[in-house]
Order: C-alpha cells, then structure tokens, then sequence
C-alpha cells in the first residue's frame, strides 16, 4: 500500500496536466437517525488518459458518525483523521481507468439518534490540491472534476391512525350534526333504519389505527332508537374501507329525534366526541275495521217457516252513513264470508234443507260468497249501485 502511494504522489507533482478530464462522483443516501445510512459510493470515470487519482472526502462526523469503509476494485478507502474518507486508486500497468463510472469505495454512516433531520454533504478536495490530484501514464497532471455527495437524514415520523370522514357529516355538541334521516318507517311501532358512512384516510406507520365507538343516545326519544352495528369501529392505517354505523328507530304517530354521541380515538391524535341528531318519521296510523251491527241481533233465537226467508240486515253501523273504522286495505275492511246455516229444529226425516245467499237490501243476491265493508265507505241504503253498495241481508231459507 506504501508503494501505491509513494507511486501515485510522484506521479501528481511530475510533468505537466492534459485538458481532458476525468470526474469524481459521491453517491446520495438517506435513512433515520439512529440506523445505518448507506453505503454510499465513491465512483470515478475516466477521461481515457488518467491512470490514477486521489481525494480526500470530507463530512461532519460529529453528525453522522465514524463511516464504515469497503474499498471496491482494488482501491484503497481510508480514514486518515476523523471527517476525511481518502480514496487512493492506481492502476500499476498504467493502462487508463474505465471511462464508465466505477465504484470503488463504499461508506456506510452510523447516524447518531439525535441527529437532526436534514441533508449533510459528502464534499471532495480541489484535485488541484496536493495530495489530491489525478495522473496519467507518463506521470502528468490530469485536471478532475467532482460532483458531491449527501447523507440525508429523514426526519422522524410520529405513528398516528387516519382521520375519518362521516356522511351525514359530524357536530361538535350534542344537537348538531346530521340529520341522519330514518327510512322505511310505515305504520306507528314499525322499524326505520338510519346509517352514517365513516370513510378513513391518511395516517402513518403501518399498524397505527382509528377506532370510533362508544356511542351513547339521549334525549326524550332516546328508548326508541338503537345503535345495531359493532360496538367500536376499527380503522386500520392504509386500508382505506369505510364502516357504517347502522342504526333503528320505531316509529310513533309523531316524528321522534334522539342524539347520538360517539367517541373517535386516533392513534398518536387526539380523542373527539362526535355528535349527530337521529330523525325518525311518523308512522302512519293503524287500519281499524268498520264496527258492523245486525239485526235481529246475534245470539237471538228466530223461528223460520218452510219455504219463508229469514233476512239479516248488516250496517256498519248506521244504514246510510259512511262507516266507521280509519285507513286503507284489508286491516280497514271488515268481510262476512264462509255464509252457512244449520237447522235445529224438530227432527224430520228427511231434515230441511238450509240455502244461504248474499242479497243487497233489495233483496237482489250479490252473486259472491264474501261480503266487504270498508273504513269510511258510504253505504246507502236505496241505491244498487256497485259503487255505492246497500247494506245486505243474509237470507236462509228452509224448505220441507
């Protein structure tokens, strides 16, 4: 190793320097203090007539610590005083070196934990400055150039959880945010659902997480609400999935409200109570069949003669009037149907038969075997009309 010194200083301080040159390059690496940045290559390409160089590189080590070194195709890569990497590099057949870059030293810094988060430079020596220089085969002076390096050290990153974003959007007291809506809400005591959409995004370090939960009703509706998804919603950092939080309410016959309160703890964030008013719709009031009155009335005993009709008149109540009873479809609509009777009277042989018919007041048969009434319907007794159907009577006949 001496001699390759000895060699190469002689060669920089004899004869006189060519015009081509040939050019240094320091490589750039970047880490976290506290690890291992690197290794950062030293490189040379030749300008066809060098056959050796020599540079003193320069760095704070107080920053980035004592470099490891590897000398690569058969250099020399030193450390002559702290903050100085020497790389010696000649080739003793005095054949040119490579005019492709070559790598040939590698440094690796130990980056002190409280190194500040910045870029430090990797700085060569003036070639023009003894002992730095470049030389070709017949021991002249070959002007270099340089380009410079860095260790870049990153500043630290504070692991925190992603930030979530709702739909109804969140308040920030009990009685703001929302409305979250309540669909699918029919008649008083069915069930709406409600839904607020909680979508993540950012954070970082992996493993980090925002979690939603908590939730907590008031207000005078309170009891008629209910929070039917996981109790904690868990949002991982760099899945972006949104969650729901799903909700019920029964309906009354007025519009019920409630507030819902939930806690959202983000990862190395803050903790937040999230608010949103829940509304719940009216629900539409139950169908209550017409009340329908007979006469005679049931349970009274009537004696029918062979071959004579014994009629029943049906109102709802009152023979003209619209009937009683609220809403619509079948749950409003009170039927007669399944008509039959059953003699019980003398034994005969052989025993009357019984013939049971739907007639309107007129006594026309209405040709079907049910018979509706429908909440709030006119019924007149005079008319005949399909529309406007009198009351009917129900007419069982005997005959010997």
């Amino acid at each position: 190793m001496k001699n390759i010194k000895v060699l190469l200083a002689a060669a920089l301080m004899a004869g006189s320097g060519l015009a081509s040159a040939g050019q240094l390059a320091i490589g750039t690496a970047s880490g976290n203090a506290g690890t291992n940045i690197g290794p950062v290559s030293i490189s040379f390409a030749g300008d066809g007539s060098t056959v050796g160089f020599q540079n003193d590189i320069s760095y704070n080590e107080t920053l980035l610590g004592q470099p490891t070194l590897s000398a690569q195709n058969a250099a020399t890569c030193t450390r002559p005083a702290a903050g100085v990497i020497r790389v010696i590099k000649l080739d003793l057949s005095l054949t040119p070196l490579p005019g492709a870059s070559t790598n040939y030293c590698n440094a690796t810094f130990p980056v002190p934990g409280g190194t500040a988060a910045s870029s430090y430079p990797l700085t060569a020596a003036n070639f023009a400055t003894p002992p730095n220089g470049c030389s070709d085969a017949g021991g002249g002076n070959v002007a270099c150039t340089s380009t410079p390096g860095s260790v870049v050290v990153n500043g630290v990153v504070t692991p925190v959880g992603p930030s979530i974003a709702y739909n109804p959007a969140a308040g920030a007291a009990s009685g703001t945010g929302g409305p979250v809506n309540f669909t699918g809400v029919g008649a008083v005591g069915s069930t709406g659902a409600g839904q607020i959409v909680a979508t993540p995004s950012g954070g970082a370090v992996a493993g980090t997480a925002t979690t939603v939960g908590n939730f907590q009703l008031t207000g005078a509706d309170a009891a008629n609400f209910a929070v039917t998804s996981a109790a904690t919603l868990t949002f991982n950092q760099g899945t972006n999935t949104a969650q729901n939080i799903n909700m019920t309410c029964t309906a009354g016959a007025a519009a019920r409200t409630a507030n819902l309160q939930a806690t959202e703890t983000i990862t190395g964030g803050a903790t937040s109570q999230r608010f949103w008013v829940l509304s719940c719709p009216a629900g539409s009031a139950a169908a209550v069949p017409p009340t329908l009155t007979y006469v005679p009335a049931p349970g009274s005993s009537n004696n029918v003669a062979a071959g004579v009709a014994l009629t029943i008149g049906v109102g709802c109540p009152t023979d003209g009037s619209a009937c009683t009873g609220s809403g619509t479809g079948l749950a409003a609509t009170s039927r007669l149907e399944s008509l039959s009777a059953t003699y019980a009277g003398p034994m005969f042989s052989p025993l009357p038969t019984m013939v049971c018919a739907f007639v309107t007041e007129g006594g026309t048969p209405t040709g079907g075997n049910t018979l509706d009434f429908v909440a709030q319907r006119l019924i007149r007794a005079t008319s005949a009309a399909p529309a406007r159907r009198t009351p009917p009577r129900w007419r069982p006949s005997r005959s010997p």
